[in-house]
């Protein structure tokens, strides 16, 4: 049996695989780049950021055709500044904008 996963996008709730994965350091980005998915991204930086130990890695983990530029930029402006080093890897399809947002992984 094939098991879709799944993420839950109402954040007074969250999916035990989103936890569980904030836990290890890593934040799925899938889908369209916009508004939305670069702003739950950006709050796990910040997060991160705020909570974790500076020396900690984090993973960003992407699967998305593109979208947004100016919302895309600002995701690398971010990952740019943060104390953390962000490891990006790639699954599935790495599409205009979200090239860009790979490769400003360290």
């Amino acid at each position: 049996m094939k098991k879709d996963l799944h993420l839950n996008t109402d954040t007074s709730q969250k999916d035990l695989t989103d936890v569980s994965l904030e836990f290890l350091g890593g934040h799925l980005l899938f889908g369209e780049i916009d508004s939305e998915t670069v702003r739950e991204a950006s709050g796990f930086i910040i997060k991160s950021n705020q909570l974790m130990d500076p020396s900690r890695d984090l993973t960003l983990f992407i699967n998305s055709q593109g979208g947004s530029v100016c919302d895309g930029f600002a995701l690398i402006d971010l990952m740019a500044i943060s104390k953390q080093d962000i490891a990006t890897i790639g699954i599935g399809n790495l599409m205009s904008m979200a090239v860009l947002i790979f490769t400003a992984g360290t």
